[in-house]
C-alpha cells in the first residue's frame, strides 16, 4: 500500500518559519547604485521586454491572419485590402512622438487642440450668430482610415485594424525596453571599470615596485 497520500497530509500540515525564509527587500538601483541591484533590474526588465515581444509577434500574426480571412470573404483576391489601394487622403490617427521615451500621440487629440484655438480666433473676428456657424465647421470629425475601403467593411477586417493597433503600441514599448536595457548595461559597465581601477590603485599601492 502507497504512503505516498499520508506523507502529503503530514507535509500539508507543517507550518514553515518566517525565520527560514527572510522577506528580501530588493535593493534600488538609483539609490544604492550597486551592481546587484543593477543586475536584478537588468533581469527584470529584460523579462519585460521577452514578453512584450511574444505579444507583438502574436498581435501581428493574428493581424495578418485576420487580413487573409477580410479577403477571402470579401472575395477580393484580385484586389486584396493594403497599402495598394489606399486613399492619397488617407491620414494616421496615431503617431509616436520621440523624447526621452518614445509614445504614442493620438493625433485626433491634437487636432481638437488646434481646432479649439481656431474657434477662438473665430469668436474674435465674427459676430455671434456667424461664430456658431464656423464651429460647427471646424468641428473634429471621428476619422477611421479603415472607411477608405468602404462603411460595410468585412469584421475580419476590423479586427486586423485592431491587432496592429495593439501591436504598435507593443512595438513602441519593446523599443523603450530595449533602451533601457541598453541604459542598465552602460552602468553596469562603467561600475565594472571603476572597480578595475580601484583594484588596480590598491595593487599599486601594496607593491609600490611593480609596474
Amino acid at each position: 500500500m502507497s504512503k505516498e497520500p499520508e506523507l502529503n497530509e503530514k507535509l500539508s500540515q507543517l507550518e514553515l518559519s518566517d525565520d527560514l525564509f527572510p522577506q528580501y527587500e530588493r535593493p534600488d538601483p538609483e539609490k544604492t547604485g550597486s551592481k546587484e541591484a543593477l543586475i536584478i533590474d537588468y533581469l527584470e526588465t529584460l523579462d519585460n521586454y521577452t514578453t512584450r515581444q511574444e505579444q507583438l509577434n502574436n498581435e501581428l500574426k493574428e493581424g495578418y491572419i485576420q487580413l487573409s480571412r477580410a479577403n477571402y470573404v470579401s472575395h477580393s483576391l484580385s484586389k486584396p485590402y493594403g497599402k495598394d489601394y489606399w486613399d492619397e487622403r488617407v491620414k494616421a490617427i496615431r503617431k509616436v512622438a520621440i523624447g526621452e521615451e518614445f509614445k504614442i500621440v493620438d493625433v485626433d487629440d491634437v487636432s481638437k487642440k488646434e481646432n479649439k484655438d481656431k474657434v477662438g480666433n473665430i469668436r474674435n473676428r465674427k459676430q455671434k450668430e456667424n461664430d456658431e456657424k464656423k464651429v460647427k465647421e471646424v468641428k473634429v470629425k471621428k476619422y477611421n482610415p479603415i472607411n477608405m475601403f468602404g462603411v460595410l467593411v468585412p469584421l475580419q477586417l476590423r479586427q486586423s485594424q485592431s491587432n496592429f493597433i495593439k501591436g504598435l503600441d507593443h512595438i513602441v514599448e519593446v523599443v523603450n525596453l530595449r533602451n533601457k536595457l541598453d541604459q542598465i548595461s552602460e552602468k553596469i559597465e562603467k561600475l565594472d571599470k571603476e572597480v578595475d581601477r580601484q583594484d588596480n590603485k590598491e595593487e599599486n599601492e601594496t607593491n609600490p615596485d611593480v609596474k
